[in-house]
């Protein structure tokens, strides 16, 4: 397992500092899918300015290192991220063969779940305007235990 420092979040927001392009989103508005890029790509070298009025977040799937603590989908207590776990738990698996991810040695998802993440991460679109259901549940953090 990596060290937790150098663990990649596949779910980062675009402008995060070190964030970098794995995916590219693809599909139809029904169904959505990320296409896995054979390298990675600094967000910085995206020209936004060609993007028009679309959010990178509905076209691009960014990875960064994970926020751990700061994250509101980090499980402090076993040191996981819930989001993954909520994805793998409630999300039917859309592929059987697992294409290239240029990010998996170091994927939080992958070292927590391993295939099962991987079989799912493909319906995980940062910015959906018609989400699966199922997927918008999961992203939905959370709420901290009362003290």
């Amino acid at each position: 397992m990596n060290q937790d420092k150098d663990k990649l979040c596949p779910s980062s927001a675009f402008g995060s500092n070190g964030t970098m392009v794995f995916g590219m989103v693809g599909g139809s508005a029904e169904q959505r899918r990320v296409m896995y890029l054979k390298q990675i790509v600094p967000v910085e070298s995206i020209d936004r300015s060609r993007l028009g009025e679309i959010a990178p977040e509905e076209i691009f799937r960014t990875a960064g290192l994970c926020a751990q603590q700061d994250c509101l989908h980090h499980d402090k207590g076993s040191s996981q991220c819930t989001l993954a776990n909520r994805i793998v738990e409630t999300a039917p698996p859309v592929v059987e063969q697992l294409a290239y991810c240029a990010i998996r040695p170091r994927c939080v998802w992958w070292d927590q779940h391993g295939r099962n993440a991987c079989e799912r991460c493909p319906q995980v679109v940062s910015m959906d305007m018609n989400p699966d259901e199922v997927i918008a549940q999961a992203r939905i953090p959370p709420t901290p235990a009362a003290n």
